[in-house]
């Protein structure tokens, strides 16, 4: 089964807060959440990624106030 994990950093290599849904249009819109409340502080980073029962972590897109959203990793 595949999960999606929202991975929200307030700086780097600090403390992390993420999130787990079974549902991708679910973990989109708490990506988005995260982007509206926390996405213009210096330095976040939010993540949503992909995570498979075999171990795989694909980056499926992420958000930094100096590049934006981009697709993948930062």
């Amino acid at each position: 089964m595949t999960t999606y994990r929202v991975t929200l950093q307030f700086e780097k290599d600090g403390p992390s807060s993420s999130g787990w849904w079974a549902n991708l249009a679910v973990a989109e819109r708490k990506f988005t959440a995260w982007l509206g409340t926390y996405g213009s502080l210096d330095g976040v980073l939010i993540q949503l990624a992909e995570e498979t029962d075999d171990g795989r972590d694909s980056i499926l897109k992420t958000w930094t106030t100096e590049h934006g959203e981009t697709p993948g990793p930062a």
